[in-house]
């Protein structure tokens, strides 16, 4: 079983790790130092004192003053004065000459600092000697003391640089262990927004992304059971509709048929008129329930029923439909054709069903002598087929272009009054099952409705 850890529990640790690892920084760089120092790459701060009191030793031994001159290290600075104060010899510049001989008068010169450069005096056989050096590490190199800062400004930056990446690293690896645990929470989500209960999400080790888990768990347990729920509601729905369609079918079929056979007998004036009314109330309940049967049928679409469909051969079959409906009332009907050679992946005859349905609803609500306009065309960069159905009819009532699309909904002002509001469901339903979008709107150049489409093509 996986220990778990809290958040406050994980940022100690690591602020700890991070503290360890600065500890260790400083030691490594010490340790570093002093193995330079002990093979002699780095001369420590101390070391021109050291040479001083070598070299005094030494120059107390000398017997004459070109003894003294030679035993002068170079490594430091010095000037040598007779008896008299006159200059005798030196390896210092003019500047430092004269801060030195300032030094002599006991007076402050001008760049003397304690800090950057320090002196020490002495006489010996009756001539003045005077040795300038500095508390610093510095290389034994001399070309390396030119080119690179001090060891200890190197020491305290590679100090600084082993502490930042120890530091770096550490975090990044706290930050890929929290986005590794919130990835199991996002895919927890991801599942419940896809309505997806069979994916098992890895438990965190984290303990508060753990809890959150838990009621997730919950959630999903919720989820599945809402879901069942629905499923099986949707699914009496569906038998329920289809044991309707069914049961009135055969005796509508039968009512039909006794009325046109009582048509053709010798009926009065008012027997004729009634008769002819029940037999459009009668039509109309035929067309309601096979569009209930269709909706049923359109539910049942999926993707593994869509083949390739061109357009040419869905629109030409559509084009005539359209052409017969419009030429009972008069219509121009008007066909633009934008999009060449396009191929969609579809159910045909329930696209096509959805196409000549809007038609249809676009002939009921316009005028003789009206128009309709199909129009279509290619947009490239979204690989989607654009589709308009435009009409010189009423047009949309507000309330239809809010709730036009929904299953039932019928406005009495509206278009949708005469047609039991499953109309521009179905077409809507159509579409979404193929990927696409539906919506309604009013043509601003007809002046009645206008219903547009978008369709992914292949």
């Amino acid at each position: 079983m996986k220990i778990k850890q809290s958040i406050s529990t994980l940022l100690g640790v690591t602020l700890f790790k991070i503290v360890i690892g600065a500890i260790f920084s400083i030691a490594f760089s010490l340790l570093l130092l002093l193995v330079l120092v002990k093979l002699g790459f780095i001369c420590p701060a101390n070391h021109s004192e050291k040479l001083i009191e070598t070299t005094v030793e030494k120059l107390k031994q000398a017997n004459s003053a070109e003894e003294l001159f030679e035993s002068m290290p170079n490594d430091i600075g010095y000037l040598i004065l007779n008896s008299d104060g006159s200059l005798a010899k030196t390896n210092l510049t003019d500047d430092w000459l004269e801060d030195a001989l300032a030094y002599l008068r006991n007076e402050s010169g001008k760049s003397y600092s304690p800090t950057r450069v320090r002196y020490f005096a002495a006489t010996i056989n009756d001539m003045r000697v005077l040795m300038q050096y500095s508390i610093r590490a510095y290389y034994s190199i001399d070309a390396l003391n030119t080119f690179l800062p001090s060891p200890d400004v190197v020491i305290v930056v590679l100090i600084i640089v082993l502490t930042l990446l120890n530091t770096v690293t550490l975090l990044l690896r706290l930050s890929l262990k929290f986005k590794r645990e919130l990835n199991t929470l996002i895919l927890a989500a991801q599942q419940a927004i896809i309505e997806n209960c069979d994916v098992n999400v890895p438990v965190s080790r984290i303990k508060e992304i753990s809890e959150v888990q838990t009621a997730f768990c919950r959630i999903r347990e919720d989820l599945e059971k809402a879901i069942q729920n629905r499923q099986e509601m949707q699914r009496i729905q569906k038998e329920q509709i289809m044991a309707l369609v069914h049961d009135l079918k055969t005796p509508l079929t039968v009512t039909i048929g006794n009325l046109d056979l009582l048509a053709e007998t010798e009926l009065g004036d008012e027997q004729t008129t009634l008769n002819t009314a029940a037999l459009e109330s009668l039509e109309k309940l035929s067309e309601y329930i096979s569009l209930l049967s269709e909706i049923t049928a359109a539910e049942n679409i999926y993707q593994q029923q869509f083949e390739m469909l061109s357009l040419p051969l869905l629109i030409d079959a559509v084009n005539k439909q359209a052409e017969l409906l419009c030429k009972s009332k008069q219509i121009t009907y008007i066909f633009q054709n934008a999009a060449n050679k396009v191929v969609l992946l579809a159910e045909p005859t329930m696209l096509e069903r959805a196409f000549v349905n809007l038609i249809n609803n676009a002939v009921r609500y316009t005028e003789a002598n009206g128009t309709i306009r199909l129009a279509l065309r290619q947009d490239a960069e979204q690989n989607r087929l654009l589709v308009q159905i435009e009409d010189s009819g009423c047009g949309f009532s507000d309330s239809m272009l809010r709730h036009g699309k929904q299953l039932f909904y019928s406005n009495d002002k509206g278009r949708s009054s005469e047609h039991f509001g499953i109309g521009l469901y179905f077409s809507n339903l159509v579409v979404e099952k193929h990927n696409g979008i539906l919506n309604l709107a009013n043509s601003a150049e007809l002046g009645g409705a206008c219903v547009k489409m978008e369709l992914p093509i292949i």
